[in-house]
């Protein structure tokens, strides 16, 4: 999982989790805002990946490097 803050918010998105078939990579974007304590759930990332970083450029969130699985198979969720 990777995230940035921009405009008063907190946006991750990506990562990875184990489920009982195995290692799966999220697609998830999400925003949090402290001032009202609520999550918004955002268009999710095209690939789902982990192990990157992410960031604001200019008002542009961007994502760079990691990997889009955690072992083969590869698979979303």
């Amino acid at each position: 999982m990777s995230g940035s803050a921009y405009g008063g918010k907190i946006y991750v998105t990506g990562g990875e989790y184990q489920d009982p078939a195995g290692k799966r990579t999220f697609l998830a974007f999400e925003a949090y805002d402290p001032a009202t304590d609520t999550w918004q759930t955002l268009p999710h990332m095209q690939i789902a990946r982990h192990g990157f970083v992410a960031g604001f450029i200019g008002n542009g969130f961007h994502v760079a490097g990691g990997r889009c699985c955690s072992a083969p198979p590869c698979q979303a969720p």
